[in-house]
């Protein structure tokens, strides 16, 4: 295949995206670009009281690769009264709306996706970025996990506290949309 056509598959695969992907299509001969890349304003879910981030902007990615994808996602603007705290963070399978922490669903975990039982809930069915807070009022946590989500309206939720070994971390915060 020549160059031309590898940069014509590529530009064709960045455009239908999460398309190429369900359908199956072959990777083409050079590197994939990134399934999903967004960015924004975090979403508050409790706008009536002060919280650590709400000022904070957010930086999510999605990259497939052999064997499934890796998940990065970044904060900056956190309040520097957070700094040295962990906070939980997943990937979750409903949308992100102000004030609604509910509306974002349960954490996506792909054995529901793939109607796997009995459902484990672990680092390896689910996306855990649970990160710690620099001085500087930043953050970002990396999740390489052997599966790529489902396309859909999802949302990157951030939680109160670190994952513990059952999934749980606690009262929602904030939420990043992340839709393809």
């Amino acid at each position: 295949m020549s160059l031309a056509s590898r940069t014509a598959t590529r530009a064709t695969l960045w455009t239908v995206g999460a398309f190429a992907i369900s359908a199956g299509l072959g990777a083409p001969a050079i590197a994939d670009p990134p399934l999903i890349s967004v960015k924004g304003p975090l979403r508050d879910y409790n706008t009536a009281v002060v919280g650590a981030f709400d000022d904070a902007t957010a930086r999510a990615r999605i990259t497939r690769h052999k064997g499934g994808s890796t998940v990065t996602f970044s904060v900056d603007g956190i309040r520097r009264s957070a700094a040295g705290q962990e906070f939980g963070a997943h990937l979750h399978v409903g949308p992100c709306i102000t004030d609604n922490g509910a509306a974002a669903g349960a954490h996506y975990n792909n054995d529901v996706a793939v109607g796997r039982t009995p459902v484990r809930v672990n680092q390896d069915t689910e996306v855990w970025l649970d990160f710690v807070v620099s001085p500087s009022g930043k953050a970002k946590a990396t999740a390489r996990v052997p599966f790529v989500p489902k396309p859909g309206t999802r949302s990157i939720v951030v939680h109160e506290h670190g994952t513990d070994a059952n999934g749980a971390a606690g009262v929602r915060l904030a939420c990043l949309p992340v839709v393809w």
